[in-house]
């Protein structure tokens, strides 16, 4: 069968005629071009940037976090969600007061998800350092049937305050570990020449010390067999002595070193007991000081001068007192951060207390010229008061023996001793100026001389009380750890209120000779002593309270395995030592030595060079592993940095080769695409494939393609329209934009090509084919999700679906062109292209009459027809 090209020209130009002459044709034709770009469009625009709109999808927040702490860091996470969650926009995040709120609004649709916080959250991620630590949950409630993308987006912000809520603790818990890491690297600095000098002395006695023995042997052979004479010019004598005195030495600086750096990881047990005894000896002291008041009020009694005396003592005492609780607090500044705070702080309250009980006494001693029975009544309920205070000290005491009995069983330290000393001092210094006072009220009646006697006497003790808490303060004060410095503080209010008693006490003592106001001074020495003893009281509970015994064991425990290990090898040596003293004493200052006796030292002196060789070995092998310069730097590393790496330790950089405007534009090439088919399936559905009133005639052949050249026209116009008003409607941003319409109206003809060679073929059989061509490229073609999440059918079709390599080519256009990729997609088009146009060509004339009965047959069912 011939095809007349001129007969296909003839039918194409009567058919755009017709066109032309009916305006409702024409209309129809002018609407075929334009719907598939508004089909395009319109999908298009309403997918254009749904990421940047996510404040509108409601998640509800719950937070019932109750708080936790790590090491003393308090937080409380649940807090700082919230806060950081009510400046967030990315999400509409919505805060309920309670769980049952937050989930019953996701079940009415109110909003999709709800995140719960529970109240142990913040306790659970505080297990970190334990050693069964607990992962804390958030839990996450979602309504899943109100929408299938907005799940998504929750699920993505609740991965994300996950996210956030592990870097905050990281960076948080990093910082405060490099806060002490930094104080043992500055530690390693200051040591480190010492270290070096150390190492090097070790070596050189561990290369000499095999020598000796030969230096031994040359004596032997020089002697008569059984006395050496020793020349202490010789070079065997001089090389032995020098040799034997660097070893002993350096055992005994090696032995301080690690003795002093094991106690400074024990500093806590040593300090407590310091503490416990100075407060035994603040109590004493303060008893002593109550004794004299007492004494005061006697002599005011009986006779001036002596009240005064009896002052003046009190006067003493108390400033033996305030020298003792000084003595305390110095001992709690020792303690480091593992003494509570507020220990300190009441040591401190103390110290001022008997500072101002002093200078009460003071003042007392000056006043007590103007004796009158006020001043006696005063003076009784002095007594009366120092009795309380006495009673409280007892109560005080049974507290320290409580504290000071377990720490005694359980760490055995020479400092426990000289606390509890301390303690019983101040007991003592407390007891007499008690008793001065009381002998100040007896001896009133007498004389007011010896009053000033008494304060003096309490000044004294109180001065003894004053230094003490001084010294135990400035123990505490060495330290930055936050509870040592609250007992400092303690004790150096102590010490304050000691020397304003003191002040009071002379004042009192030049008051009995010049008649002034007595009775306002001995009320307000009364209530400083009710101060510094209520200061005692609470300093004794907080130390109580400390758990020391306990943090101690924790901190010995946590000592290092090499330096334990070398420093049991150097206590070992302790006879060795002592052994090789003797010998260098002998050969120093004997001018004679027997043999016997060197051949007993070279047997036992083997014995100590291997061990002084094990002792360099553990050295060099702790050498060999790390860098001390390397280990300091690396403790003193920056704890601010470290934190935000630990938390976040890899930076995203991203490199956007082929960049896309937004999530609608990354869509186009997939929604011109579909636009371009439902455009051929437009026109085989309104249009016919048949040539009509031709009054000429014409083969199967040339009526396909005399109507092929009218759709694709109609074809080609569809596809420059969709693809312009992508680029000028729309806006969207194409790298290559001549390239990007000329795709679509190319893909606009092989898709007609396709559909329409379908339906001239087959004819509705053919449009329903177009269709079934249509849904399964919607999900093969990788259009929207990637083909590798679809079912495993989807994914053997896609590459023999037109629209894979349509929409592969047109995103070349859009966001830059790689040259195989997209040579390869049009040349695959071309391939449809040319097959279905061949089929077109050759089945024409066979499926004509075919299709001619079944069309009949439908038509004449009165149902089907076109």
């Amino acid at each position: 069968m011939k095809v007349n090209v001129k007969t296909i020209a003839k039918m194409y130009k009567k058919d755009l005629n017709k066109i032309i002459t009916s305006w409702a044709t024409l209309i129809i034709i002018i609407g075929l071009a334009v719907l598939p770009s508004l089909y395009a469009w319109v999908n298009i625009y309403a997918s254009w940037d749904p990421y940047s709109n996510t404040s509108g999808i409601k998640v509800g927040i719950v937070n019932n976090d109750a708080g936790g702490s790590i090491r003393g860091i308090e937080f409380n996470i649940g807090n700082e969600v919230v806060k950081l969650l009510k400046e967030n926009k990315k999400l509409g995040w919505t805060f309920y007061k309670d769980a049952d709120e937050g989930i019953k609004k996701v079940e009415e649709g109110e909003v999709y998800a709800t995140i719960i916080i529970p109240s142990e959250f913040s306790l659970e991620m505080s297990t970190l350092l334990d050693k069964n630590p607990v992962k804390p949950t958030l839990e996450y409630y979602v309504n899943q049937k109100i929408n299938a993308i907005a799940p998504k987006m929750t699920d993505s912000g609740a991965s994300t305050l996950q996210k956030e809520i592990s870097k905050s603790f990281i960076e948080t818990v990093t910082k405060k570990v490099f806060e002490i890491l930094n104080k043992a690297g500055v530690k390693i600095d200051e040591n480190y020449d010492k270290i070096e000098k150390y190492k090097g002395t070790l070596y050189t006695i561990n290369d000499n010390y095999p020598k000796i023995n030969k230096a031994l042997d040359d004596l032997i052979k020089k002697s008569d067999g059984t006395f050496v004479n020793i020349n202490k010019t010789s070079d065997n004598i001089t090389f032995i002595q020098d040799t034997l005195k660097k070893t002993i030495q350096l055992n005994e600086d090696l032995s301080k070193s690690l003795t002093d750096k094991s106690d400074e990881v024990e500093d806590i047990s040593g300090d407590i007991d310091n503490i416990k005894e100075n407060l035994a000896i603040m109590e004493n002291t303060f008893s002593k000081i109550s004794t004299t008041t007492d004494d005061l009020n006697n002599k005011i009694s009986i006779y001036k001068p002596d009240m005064l005396s009896d002052i003046d003592d009190a006067i003493d005492e108390a400033n033996r007192l305030s020298n003792e609780m000084k003595e305390v607090s110095q001992d709690l500044a020792d303690l480091g951060e593992d003494v509570p705070k507020d220990l300190k702080e009441e040591s401190d309250k103390i110290v001022a207390d008997i500072e101002v009980y002093r200078n009460l006494l003071n003042t007392l001693d000056d006043s007590l010229s103007s004796i009158s029975d006020n001043t006696i009544d005063l003076l009784d309920s002095l007594v009366d008061l120092n009795e309380s205070i006495s009673d409280k000290f007892e109560d005080i005491n049974k507290k320290i023996d409580k504290t000071l009995k377990p720490i005694d069983n359980l760490l055995k330290r020479e400092t426990f001793s000289t606390i509890r000393n301390k303690l019983e001092d101040a007991e003592d210094d407390f007891n007499y100026i008690s008793r001065k006072t009381k002998r100040i009220r007896n001896t009133l009646k007498y004389t007011s001389s010896e009053v000033g006697k008494s304060i003096d006497s309490i000044n004294a003790q109180i001065d003894d009380l004053k230094d003490l808490v001084q010294r135990s303060s400035k123990e505490i004060g060495d330290t930055t750890s936050e509870k040592a410095s609250k007992l400092s503080s303690d004790f150096e209010r102590i010490s304050g209120n000691l020397d304003k008693l003191q002040g009071r006490l002379n004042t009192l003592k030049n008051n009995l000779n010049n008649n002034k106001n007595i009775e306002e001074l001995l009320s307000e020495i009364s209530k400083l002593t009710l101060n510094i003893s209520n200061d005692l009281s609470k300093l004794q509970d907080n130390i109580n309270s400390s758990d020391i015994v306990s943090q101690v064991q924790e901190a010995l425990q946590k000592g290092s395995e090499g330096v334990l290990d070398l420093n049991t090898m150097i206590k070992n040596m302790k006879d060795d030592m002592n052994f090789l003293k003797d010998f260098l004493s002998d050969i120093s200052s004997k001018g004679k030595i027997a043999v016997k006796d060197i051949k007993n030292f070279q047997k036992r002196n083997k014995d100590i060079e291997k061990k002084i060789n094990d002792i360099t070995s553990k050295v060099k092998a702790f050498d060999n592993k790390i860098s001390l310069k390397d280990l300091a730097n690396l403790l003193k590393t920056d704890g601010d940095t470290e934190g935000d790496f630990l938390a976040l330790p890899v930076n995203l950089k991203t490199h956007n080769l082929f960049p896309v405007e937004n999530y609608g534009a990354g869509l186009t090439p997939f929604y011109t695409t579909l636009s371009l088919w439902v455009g051929a399936l437009l026109l085989c559905a309104l249009l016919s494939v048949k040539f009509h009133n031709g009054s000429f005639e014409f083969n199967p052949r040339e009526e396909y393609f005399a109507k092929y050249l009218l759709f694709v026209s109609i074809a080609i116009l569809q596809g420059f329209i969709v693809s312009v008003g992508d680029i000028l409607v729309l806006g969207i941003k194409v790298q290559f934009p001549v390239l990007f319409v000329a795709l679509a109206v190319y893909q606009s003809i092989i898709f007609n090509t396709i559909v329409y060679t379908l339906v001239s073929l087959f004819d509705n059989v053919g449009k329903a084919i177009g269709i079934i061509f249509l849904v399964l490229q919607l999900a093969g073609s990788g259009g929207t999700f990637p083909i590798q999440v679809t079912p495993n059918f989807f994914q053997k079709i896609h590459y023999a679906l037109p629209f894979t390599y349509g929409i592969s080519a047109m995103r070349e256009a859009l966001a830059g062109v790689t040259y195989s990729t997209l040579s390869k997609d049009v040349i695959t088009l071309s391939l449809f292209f040319l097959i279905f146009l061949a089929l077109g060509y050759i089945l024409k004339p066979r499926t004509t009459k075919l299709c001619s009965k079944l069309t009949h047959k439908l038509n004449d069912s009165g149902v089907i027809g076109h």
